[in-house]
């Protein structure tokens, strides 16, 4: 390891302290390393007091003098090295690591480094450490993983709970949308409505019991059943009901019932197959009306929980191409 020489020493006959100028004796010589004086001859330091002064053993034998060279051996080599590393460490990171306390954990790195912010082991340690919980309406912001609590003091005091990605923004559940707790209120349960495009505004909410019971606002409702689903596709609209019961519907395009047969005409057999399949075991019932006073819809056969064989059936010798319309009523589920 390279000899210290930094700045300039004044010695004293007899005196074993050594003064200097801008020698940065604290951070680069250690008890032990040989002081060589102005004189040539070698000392022990026997003490660094700080950068300017240190001790040395035994006291100066040469001349006094001042502001000249000197030169600092360090003795200690490999050893002084790992000592110069170690103390750099301790006086960077010795106060941050003393202040995790002895739990040694991520529990008490701030949220920014991965951690907690807090060393909780229990809901309640989690309460204290937050301190009083606000009354409902009240504001605070913990952030818990991918939860952030944005207003109230729990979501049925008008809270609710936002989604965030990795880059702090919101995501999915966001904006307008609101998905909350019915803690304290009812029989519990949960509420959420959806968001439009823009993701500026709300719809309707719509809850869940614990008990079970889904419950719709009214204008997504029919006949006092609850709307748990609709849809449409090729084969025309469907829709699903709470209590199990579903509606399938559709409109033909224009079919002749050009096939004589008694005294009616009736058009050639049709696969209707329903937009949505009703459940394995269930029965559908199966109607219809042709756009026409004198035409009917006739099955060909029993309808079956994913489609159903009809014709239109018209009287007095009328041929003409009708539209017809079909509905069947089974169970979903």
């Amino acid at each position: 390891m390279p000899w210290h020489r930094l700045g300039t020493v004044s010695v004293t006959q007899n005196s074993s302290t050594v003064s200097g100028v801008n020698t940065a004796f604290a951070a680069n010589t250690r008890i032990g390393d040989a002081f060589i004086g102005p004189d040539g001859r070698q000392y022990e330091l026997g003490n660094v007091a700080s950068d300017t002064v240190i001790s040395i053993i035994p006291p100066y034998l040469g001349p006094t003098v001042s502001g000249t060279s000197y030169a600092v051996a360090p003795i200690q080599g490999y050893q002084k090295g790992l000592a110069d590393e170690v103390r750099s460490w301790v006086n960077t990171y010795g106060q941050k690591m003393a202040a995790l306390g002895t739990t040694g954990n991520y529990d008490l790195l701030p949220l920014n480094k991965g951690g907690t912010g807090l060393a909780v082991n229990t809901s309640a340690e989690l309460l204290t450490a937050l301190g009083a919980m606000p009354a409902a309406g009240g504001a605070y912001t913990p952030i818990f993983n991918a939860l952030r609590v944005v207003t109230g003091a729990v979501p049925s005091g008008g809270g609710g709970f936002l989604g965030w990605n990795e880059t702090g923004n919101g995501s999915g559940m966001s904006g307008a949308v609101s998905f909350t707790c019915n803690q304290g209120g009812g029989t519990g349960g949960f509420s959420w409505r959806t968001v439009n495009q823009g993701n500026t505004a709300g719809g309707p909410f719509m809850t869940y019991s614990y008990a079970g019971v889904l419950n719709v606002p009214t204008g997504l409702q029919l006949a006092g059943r609850n709307v748990v689903e609709s849809g449409s596709n090729a084969n025309g609209n469907w829709i699903r009901f709470g209590d199990g019961t579903q509606i399938c519907t559709f409109t033909t395009g224009s079919i002749g019932a050009s096939t004589v047969q008694g005294n009616c005409w009736i058009s050639a057999p049709a696969i209707w197959t329903y937009p949505a399949a009703f459940v394995a075991s269930s029965e559908p019932v199966v109607t219809g009306v042709a756009n026409s006073g004198n035409s009917v819809v006739s099955l060909n056969s029993a309808p079956t929980p994913t489609n159903v064989s009809w014709s239109r059936v018209s009287f007095y010798g009328d041929a003409t191409g009708r539209a017809s319309r079909l509905m069947a009523v089974g169970r979903w589920f």
